[in-house]
């Protein structure tokens, strides 16, 4: 097995994120934005999460990117994507 090499750690090297903007068409952005709400429903029923729960997140303003999804899509949308992903109505669970 190979060994990575480790650079030497330079003071002056920003260890901070950094992101960069991708133009993408209105399409792409639609199937990008459906694949994360997707993944992240995904990943927290597999923690163990609740629907409630994983509601609960999209509608805290701590969690920015499912609480942004929720804001700016509406919450028929998450209602629908959580439905898809779990096989469950969740009408009754989802509020703005």
């Amino acid at each position: 097995m190979r060994r990575l090499q480790m650079k030497n750690l330079d003071p002056e090297d920003p260890f901070s994120l950094t992101g960069h903007a991708v133009a993408l068409s209105a399409e792409e952005a639609e199937e990008h934005l459906i694949e994360m709400t997707d993944t992240i429903i995904h990943e927290f029923t597999l923690l163990g999460w609740t629907p409630e729960r994983i509601l609960g997140m999209f509608n805290n303003p701590f969690y920015r990117m499912p609480h942004e999804i929720l804001r700016s899509r509406g919450a028929s949308f998450v209602q629908s994507r959580m439905a898809a992903v779990t096989g469950i109505d969740l009408t009754e669970l989802v509020t703005n």
